[in-house]
């Protein structure tokens, strides 16, 4: 990609662009067209492309939502109902504004799944994968595109890697939905028709870690199924990790040459490993005399119970205990997990395990004045770390400005409106149960941040970025004083 240098030409204080502009076309200075001719095209990045896609996605949802077959008899869907519907479905959070079973027809419950499926693939992903299958030629372009929208760090071929991805989930969620099956259909007694549909959507909606569920209470009817809360569970897990670090796992396993796990998945996996098991503990030592929750249940339920309080809150969305009974010190922890969220393209949200990680160990090289940062014997690149500070700057800017407004808009409790915020943006879909309640302008609130949180918030503002032509000039440093 060529440079545009402007620069001055003649007496008559002119400019030119590159020797000269076209016929018919005027001058470009700061952006404004000074000769009167078109005005140049806004460039498509590939983070515009993401966020247009997700937009486009979202905007077919609630016209299709609109419809009358959407509802069920007597039941009218506003507009900024089935517009809160369609983003929360597309950015697979779960956060409701309106009863999806006893508002939402069959038909549209089957459009609220196909949402999810679209949010938790990828819209560029299925796109590619729709033009490799006919047999049609990928453009080294459009890669780059899909590549915004299913980033991967494995040598890998893109193409590649989105079979796999598409494999694997039409393959997890098969066999999620079969053990489902058996459940719904004989130890529930639902007919097989009804245990079909009712597998398929909840299968798909845990591995998407969307949270969208056909019962009125979530999964608290099923808190000590054993089968109910592990295939959930590991559903959710297995979405959440990334399809990157999947197919990573998959190489490792089936090469027999020796092949090394990127850093990128021995990160993902430790720090998912070490949040899962810390948050158990800690939800199972805070809750196990709260009667409102767990206090009650025999003691294989306080452990599935907590183990399951502890995936969901990795951006999943379901729950089998009451998130507004739960006692202070545990309703912190749940803020940290949300925020935390899922891991790089996974199908959740939050800032991501990696951040997170490179984050504490940002903070651990400059206690210990190390000249890198260094996981697993392998030093992680300024630009990651650079990155990582971004993401969580922009991201902590994002929440404050949510509750900030939402303080203005609602009069629930600080400590809800905490909770509905960073719960929308790291697309977990927990609630303390003021989501239906929250006002038109609280549901737009709520929903532009579950739309942030999934796309990615600096996604969001590189794509609204203005590009400006990078410079190779260094400025003299001074040391500034921190802290």
């Amino acid at each position: 990609m060529h440079k545009e240098e402007y620069s001055p030409a003649g007496g008559n204080g002119s400019g030119k662009i590159n020797g000269g502009s076209p016929p018919g076309q005027g001058i470009y200075k700061n952006g404004i067209n000074e000769g009167g001719g078109a005005r140049r095209k806004v460039e498509l990045t590939p983070s515009r492309i993401l966020v247009v896609s997700f937009l486009s996605v979202i905007t077919l949802g609630v016209i299709f939502l609109l419809c009358p077959f959407s509802a069920r008899p007597g039941v009218h869907i506003g507009f900024i109902d089935a517009l809160f519907t369609s983003v929360s479905a597309v950015c697979v959070t779960g956060l409701t504004s309106v009863d999806t079973v006893s508002s939402f027809s069959t038909a549209g419950q089957i459009v609220i799944l196909l949402l999810i499926q679209f949010g938790g693939l990828g819209i560029m992903t299925i796109v590619t994968f729709a033009m490799a299958t006919i047999g049609g030629r990928v453009s080294l372009k459009f890669r780059v595109f899909a590549r915004e929208d299913r980033p991967s760090n494995t040598s890998i071929d893109l193409v590649e890697l989105i079979k796999y991805v598409f494999i694997i989930t039409m393959a997890i969620e098969a066999v999620g939905a079969l053990v489902l099956f058996a459940v719904f259909k004989y130890q529930k007694g639902y007919g097989a028709l009804k245990a079909f549909y009712y597998s398929v959507f909840h299968s798909i909606s845990a591995f998407c870690n969307a949270g969208f569920a056909l019962f009125p209470d979530s999964l608290m009817s099923f808190d000590g199924n054993l089968a109910v809360n592990i295939i959930i569970a590991v559903l959710i897990i297995i979405g959440g990790i990334g399809f990157s670090v999947i197919v990573d796992l998959i190489y490792f396993t089936r090469t027999k040459t020796r092949y090394h796990l990127s850093l990128n998945t021995r990160i993902v996996l430790f720090t998912t490993l070490i949040l899962l098991t810390v948050s158990t503990v800690l939800i199972f030592v805070i809750e196990y005399n709260n009667d409102d929750t767990i206090g009650k249940f025999p003691l294989y339920k306080k452990v599935l119970a907590s183990f399951f309080q502890s995936v969901t809150l990795r951006t999943a969305g379901f729950n089998t205990i009451d998130n507004s009974k739960l006692m202070p010190p545990a309703i912190l922890l749940c803020l940290l997990l949300m925020f935390i969220g899922a891991s790089p393209g996974g199908t959740g949200g939050g800032i991501k395990t990696t951040t997170a990680a490179v984050l504490y160990k940002s903070i651990m090289r400059s206690i210990q004045d190390d000249s890198q940062i260094v996981v697993f014997r392998q030093a992680v690149p300024k630009e990651s770390i650079s990155k990582a500070i971004a993401v969580f700057t922009i991201s902590m800017i994002l929440v404050f400005a949510g509750i900030f407004v939402l303080l203005f808009t609602e009069k629930f409790s600080f400590v809800e409106i905490v909770f509905e915020v960073i719960s929308a943006f790291g697309t977990v879909g927990l609630s303390m149960g003021i989501t239906s309640k929250l006002s038109g302008a609280g549901k737009l609130v709520i929903a532009a941040i579950m739309f942030l949180g999934r796309v990615g918030s600096l996604t969001v503002v590189v794509a609204l970025a203005k590009a400006k032509p990078k410079l190779d000039v260094r400025y003299p440093e001074e040391t500034v004083l921190i802290g």
